[in-house]
């Protein structure tokens, strides 16, 4: 599916991009716009870059759970 294809782009592309903005992640889900960013980083993250997502949230998930857009991400 060509549409499907370039809407969720290659696994290299995700692969890129995600790993750019993995710095960000924090940052991004706490954020009223940007917690919609980093649902679509959790969910078409390589499993190569899953523990660098976790490595970047694991100290600070006592906080994140309490904040509004970042529990959208957590759950």
């Amino acid at each position: 599916n060509i549409v499907g294809n370039h809407q969720a782009g290659n696994e290299e592309v995700r692969q890129t991009v995600i790993n750019e903005l993995i710095p960000q992640f924090l940052v991004l889900m706490q954020d009223r716009y940007g917690h919609f960013l980093s649902l679509k980083m959790a969910k078409y993250c390589p499993s190569s870059l899953k523990g660098k997502l976790l490595h970047v949230i694991k100290d600070k998930l006592n906080n994140l759970i309490l904040q509004q857009y970042a529990s959208d991400v957590i759950e």
